[in-house]
């Protein structure tokens, strides 16, 4: 499938396109009009051909035409990708969203609040906890900004 940019005025190329910096839209780009085509039924006749001996042969039932099957107007179009880079906000918010969804494989927003509160009096346990949001950030940093 082709991938342009935004205006649809330019193909990209593979290299031109970053997923973590942008994303792929799915969209659709005008091909062409094609006109109604009134439909008409097959046309037959008859056709008398002389042979070189002088006598006529007669040809019954010749196809003069072909049926046009009738058709509305309609407009083709190709299916397309369209390549909508991500300003530095959308990036940093995408790698906020990925950090917490990464903590939230292990802890729920319930159990990091909890956790949180009793940083001082379970300090291993709030340990274990901000060892692996760290862990998380570093994967989310890898994902997001490559």
């Amino acid at each position: 499938m082709r991938i342009f940019n935004v205006d649809k005025t330019r193909e990209l190329n593979n290299y031109e396109i970053d997923t973590k910096k942008g994303c792929l839209r799915a969209d659709k780009m005008f091909v062409r009009h094609h006109e109604a085509v009134e439909g008409k039924p097959a046309v037959y006749g008859d056709r008398i051909e002389v042979l070189p001996n002088g006598s006529k042969q007669n040809w019954k039932d010749l196809l003069i035409s072909p049926a046009v099957e009738g058709k509305e107007a309609y407009d083709e179009y190709e299916d397309i990708q369209i390549y909508i880079p991500l300003n530095d906000e959308q990036i940093e918010s995408q790698y906020e969203s990925k950090v917490e969804s990464l903590i939230r494989e292990r802890y729920t927003l319930s159990q990091e609040l909890a956790i949180l509160r009793q940083q001082e009096s379970k300090t291993e346990e709030y340990q274990a906890y901000y060892a692996y949001c760290e862990e998380c950030k570093i994967k989310a940093r890898a994902e997001v900004y490559g």
